[in-house]
């Protein structure tokens, strides 16, 4: 959650550039999303270990949300990777 900050504000910085490339522009969407998404996913967990750390009764959701967490990140790399290595963004 420390390097999400930083990223964060570099992506927003880099969104606003691509306000006038529409099809950049839902590929950045798309990997905001995806990335957003994995951040609330290791958000969750670890409020699930905060709320259930002396029993441990939310293993299965904890590990579940893991997951989908893990999921949403590769997705997020994915797309980050179709704008910076097809689409040569961010190269500047």
């Amino acid at each position: 959650m420390a390097f999400a900050a930083p990223a964060i504000v570099a992506g927003g910085y880099q969104y606003t550039r691509l306000l006038d490339k529409p099809d950049l522009l839902k590929l950045a969407s798309l990997h905001m999303m995806a990335a957003a998404s994995s951040a609330i996913c290791f958000a969750g967990v670890a409020l699930i270990i905060q709320y259930d750390a002396a029993t441990s009764s939310l293993l299965v959701a904890r590990k579940t949300v893991t997951i989908l967490g893990l999921i949403a990140l590769f997705v997020a790399g994915h797309y980050g990777s179709q704008l910076v290595v097809n689409n040569n963004y961010g190269n500047d």
